[in-house]
């Protein structure tokens, strides 16, 4: 009764902690996501389609967790409250399935007494860490809950059916194989992440379950559901070819990331140790990158990492708490934080990954009390109290922070005066709270600080457009030097961003300037060059052309795009502008080539693919005949058709 009035206290107390956070604000990728919501409003199931396929989530498209977004809501623009709840509401509950998991797995080195209050311990220290709230309040991070959730549920399930008996049945077997195939399946659609399942179960197998009896059965078993897997990928991530040819639209390289890694990942301990939050959030694009396996940093991080996995290797029987500590956490990490052409430092990576860190350190803390005295594990209580209570104030802090954008934003601009992101978001700040000038001023100085950057004037431009300020930069000279700047990940924003206003008659004057200025991007240096970037310039620029009715200029732009990334999309943009100006032939011929490249990249979608383009062939032909017999065999081509 005693751990069940505590394990509620545990929930309120979280609840509590995270309540100035609540209100708060969307951010980033929140706006890609939930923006889907305006692209296809749900109300039925045709409409569920359509939002499940508007957003690029990731290669498995996080289906579960795009449906779990209309649990509190189904259109955008929407309010943040109900979206951060539910986000909270999951954190609470894989809090208590993880301490129904640190209890079975601690039952085994502990009497039942002390094994429910390290439980418990571990579970409220991983629920009230600072380091959780950006994953919990970064609404999109809803991804990385729902795949942890399933995850935590692989390995509860997993553990109750080899504990519950000293001999596995075929039944069991069966049972083991359905949990470890469902929950692997329900976590990757939530994130892609949700494939690590089985190496965190292959984990659980090597250390704290090494003493269970092992028949013959088991044993195939474990190597074809876990072993299998595990190693299949570890084989994806080390194909060195891939990934190499993958890293063209990083300003880091492969080798780079992978001597950078491991001082992330003893950062990542060090805020885990120290529950400061000073450096944290979201702006870690100013993360130093190293580039020498002798730099003091990488040498010391390797061999950190290194000792402590040849000690839980070596020492998986006589320590096994503190081996699945390490391997645990070595685990999470294993598809975010080695070859994959990810950011470099991402909080919410840890999401999962750090709970087996701190079952260990509760566990060993408590041993270690005891071995030094019996008196000693007494105290043990108040020291788990102290921890518990200095994570809440810490946290309680913090979601304050996060519960007011003004106050967030300058706080991560001063933290990371090097990130042109946090400077970039800190100026759009100040310049939504009215204190334009000093947002002007800001990206004047950021520009000094980064001036490849061309994201930063034209953000300049874009807020002194919107707020009647005076142009600081000329779009036209910002053309003429594009050669001195480098590709970013914020160029197409800000140039989208741009587009907007003027569509919105923010900008309107500057239209032919950008379209001149996008063309010039063509001439980015050749190292910096991304032919789908630029093509998702081109695809503005076009759009931007039809809005002024010039179908001259958006075929120009599409065509172009064509010549970057052919695609049936690219097609499919021509072929509409064809349309819109009564060019029936052309239009149809463009509509065809759509469907030979959309049969060519799924061929084994022939018959549904065909169906869908033959309603829309079927009436372009409908059209032409029809207009060819209003108008006659001489009747002029229509304007705008050049192509």
């Amino acid at each position: 009764m005693a751990i069940s009035a505590a394990l509620g206290a545990l929930i309120l107390v979280t609840w509590l902690a995270y309540q100035p956070a609540l209100p708060g604000f969307f951010l980033f990728d929140d706006f890609d996501n939930l923006g889907a919501l305006q692209v296809a409003q749900v109300q039925d199931l045709g409409s569920i389609d359509d939002y499940l396929s508007a957003a690029n989530a990731g290669p498995s498209g996080r289906p579960i967790s795009k449906l779990s977004f209309l649990i509190d809501d189904n259109a955008w623009p929407s309010a943040p409250g109900g979206f951060k709840r539910t986000n909270l509401l999951i954190h609470l509950l894989i809090g208590v399935l993880l301490f129904a998991t640190g209890r079975r797995i601690l039952a085994r080195f502990y009497p039942p007494g002390a094994t429910d209050w390290l439980a418990l311990t571990a579970a409220a220290v991983w629920l009230l860490h600072p380091l959780q709230v950006s994953t919990v309040m970064y609404v999109v991070q809803r991804m990385t809950q729902l795949s942890a959730l399933f995850v935590t549920l692989g390995v509860l399930t997993h553990l109750w059916l080899r504990l519950r008996s000293q001999r596995q049945s075929a039944a069991t077997l069966v049972l083991l194989t359905l949990s470890v195939a469902s929950f692997t399946l329900l976590a990757t659609y939530s994130k892609e992440n949700g494939v690590l399942l089985p190496v965190y179960l292959l984990v659980l197998e090597y250390t704290v379950l090494v003493g269970l009896p092992t028949d013959r059965l088991l044993l195939w078993w474990r190597r074809a559901f876990l072993i299998l897997p595990s190693v299949a990928l570890i084989a994806y991530l080390a194909y060195w070819p891939h990934w190499q040819s993958s890293y063209s639209t990083r300003d880091f390289s492969l080798g780079e990331r992978l001597l950078t890694e491991p001082v992330v990942l003893v950062d990542y301990l060090s805020h885990l140790v120290s529950f400061r939050v000073v450096g944290l959030g979201l702006f870690q694009d100013d993360y130093p990158i190293y580039s020498s396996l002798f730099s003091p940093a990488v040498s010391a991080s390797l061999l950190l990492l290194g000792v402590a996995l040849a000690v839980a290797l070596v020492a998986h029987r006589r320590w096994p708490l503190l081996s699945l500590g390490i391997l645990w956490f070595l685990a999470g990490h294993l598809l975010e934080s080695t070859t994959v052409p990810l950011e470099i430092y991402f909080e919410h990576r840890n999401y999962l990954a750090v709970f087996g860190p701190i079952l260990a350190a509760a566990a060993l803390i408590y041993s270690g009390l005891g071995r030094l005295s019996g008196d000693l594990r007494k105290v043990a209580p108040a020291i788990a109290v102290g921890f518990i209570a200095m994570s809440a104030l810490t946290t309680w802090g913090y979601a304050a922070d996060w519960g007011l954008r003004e106050r967030l934003l300058p706080i991560w601009a001063a933290e990371h005066p090097n990130s042109p992101r946090a400077q970039r978001t800190y100026a759009v700040t100040l310049a939504e709270f009215g204190e334009h000038a000093a947002a002007l001023d800001a990206l004047d100085t950021a520009y000094r600080r980064f001036p490849k950057d061309l994201s930063i004037p034209l953000l300049s431009i874009d807020i002194s457009c919107r707020f009647a300020q005076p142009v600081r930069y000329d779009l036209t000279e910002l053309a003429r030097r594009v050669e001195d700047h480098v590709w970013t990940d914020a160029l197409r924003p800000a140039i989208k961003t741009l587009s907007d206003g003027i569509l919105n008659n923010h900008c309107r004057p500057k239209t032919a300037e950008l379209h001149a200025f996008i063309r010039r991007l063509l001439d980015l240096p050749s190292g910096e060059l991304r032919r789908s970037g630029l093509a998702a310039f081109m695809v503005l620029s076009g759009e931007l052309y039809l809005r002024e009715h010039d179908a001259d200029g958006a075929l120009r732009a599409f065509h172009t795009v064509d010549i970057l990334v052919p695609s049936a999309d690219s097609a499919l943009r021509i072929a509409s502008v064809y349309l819109l100006v009564q060019d029936y032939p052309r239009g149809l011929a463009a509509i065809e080539l759509a469907q030979s490249r959309a049969l060519a990249g799924n061929p084994w979608r022939r018959a549904g693919i065909q169906a869908e383009f033959a309603g829309a062939i079927e009436r372009i032909e409908s059209l032409q005949a029809t207009k060819q017999g209003a108008a006659g065999p001489d009747a002029p081509s229509p304007p705008g058709t050049r192509p």
